[in-house]
């Protein structure tokens, strides 16, 4: 037995071919005088039954749906209506009777239908989810939509709940195997579980039916996001000089959030006092993750140099630029740790923050983003020694050059194209 669909004057048809004979199917239909029943079919005599799936009345049959050139009696097919076109031309109405459920279907008219979109093996994914399901109507769409009554899903879940439903012999093995599992221990009994994890793993769960079209598109759109900022930041670095210091931070900030999109809030102005002289401190630039936790960046020119240009006993030294900023930063970063919680409290309320928002300064780390990594690349041993820099802060302080960001960006892409 097979069936597939069709699409005409607005109406959706299922093409039925029973595999045995069509001998049943005739005597319901009045075309025969004679009744067999088959075994790929039943009837109730006036509703025909398809795979457990569809409950067709026989008033659905139309038999001008072929024309006789297309007709074989060999291989006779059968065409029922089983759903309209809705006013707005957008779904595909299929009535719960004709589905055996307690809700109408609809079904969106771009989506290509076959019969594994309604059940495998008999069983009917419409009917199982009828078992959990409380609305009184059903909508299946190509992609995903706002929808808040909850009675929108969309193509690849059905497929991918259809591709998952245990089938008979599936859930013999569970019942075996939940039963021989709770008397193992008292009585001699053959163990179940080897064969239903052997079964398990030979189902097709990687089937491509599991990929939601919608799903590459959202990587799509990241991977263009994501190639936006790129030639953006490779534009800024070639005459950063034009832009003022403030709009430099802006841009960068920009970029640098779409690197690191745990931080939700972007903050200026946080007030510190010193543990060392109680002197007031005022960092730049404050981050501000989803769970509160608060980290503090500097943004420095991309000029600014990362070494000095001469060796200092064979090695190449940190320049006194980023040493300074390091200093600082670790500085900034030991006095937020020791502010307190209503001084928190304060900045969140004077920024605007949500009140469900309890920031926090456990454990905070700081993000230094400055100079070229170029020239230090072309040489191992100032590669080498940039790294030791590097580690003398990692604890706390992550240095980070434009090079690197570059170099995150075309990670992040390579890393997306590769979904596709």
């Amino acid at each position: 037995m097979s069936y597939n669909f069709g699409i005409e004057n607005k109406k959706l048809y299922i093409l039925y071919s029973p595999e045995f004979g069509t001998a049943w199917l005739r005597r319901l239909l009045k075309i025969e005088e004679f009744h067999i029943l088959e075994a790929d079919g039943s009837s109730n005599e006036d509703v025909v039954n398809i795979r457990r799936t569809f409950h067709i009345p026989i008033e659905n049959y139309e038999p001008h749906y072929f024309d006789e050139s297309e007709f074989d009696e060999d291989d006779e097919t059968f065409a029922f209506v089983i759903g309209e076109e809705t006013e707005d031309e957008c779904y595909f109405k299929i009535s719960k009777d004709i589905i055996g459920a307690d809700y109408d279907l609809y079904i969106a008219v771009d989506i290509n239908l076959d019969a594994k979109f309604f059940g495998r093996n008999r069983i009917s994914v419409f009917k199982e989810i009828n078992r959990v399901y409380k609305n009184d109507r059903l909508f299946v769409d190509k992609t995903l939509i706002d929808n808040p009554d909850q009675n929108h899903i969309i193509e690849n879940d059905i497929r991918l709940l259809s591709n998952q439903i245990p089938n008979e012999y599936e859930m013999d093995l569970y019942k075996k195997n939940r039963i021989s599992s709770l008397i193992e221990d008292t009585l001699n009994v053959e163990s179940f579980k080897p064969k239903l994890e052997a079964y398990i793993s030979k189902r097709d769960y990687s089937s491509s039916d599991k990929v939601d079209e919608s799903f590459f598109e959202l990587v799509e759109l990241d991977i263009r996001k994501f190639q936006y900022l790129q030639r953006k930041l490779k534009q800024m670095l070639i005459n950063p000089r034009k832009y003022l210091e403030a709009d430099w931070q802006k841009e960068i900030l920009d970029i640098f959030r779409f690197i690191y999109p745990q931080y939700i809030h972007v903050e200026e102005k946080l007030v510190l006092q010193s543990y060392f002289d109680g002197k007031k401190l005022e960092t730049d630039i404050v981050l501000i993750d989803i769970d509160g936790n608060i980290d503090l960046i500097e943004i420095k020119r991309p000029d600014e140099f990362l070494q000095y240009k001469s060796d200092y006993r064979g090695n190449y030294i940190p320049s006194k630029n980023l040493v300074g900023t390091c200093m600082q930063l670790q500085n900034y970063l030991n006095c937020l740790i020791k502010t307190p919680q209503k001084d928190l409290e304060k900045f969140r309320e004077d920024k605007g923050l949500s009140s469900e928002l309890s920031l926090k300064a456990n454990s905070p780390k700081g993000y230094i983003i400055f100079g070229r990594g170029d020239y230090i690349a072309s040489e191992e041993k100032r590669k080498h020694d940039f790294f030791t820099t590097r580690r003398m802060f990692s604890h706390i302080i992550d240095v980070i050059t434009y090079d690197d960001m570059l170099r995150r960006l075309d990670n992040i892409i390579s890393s997306l194209e590769s979904k596709l």
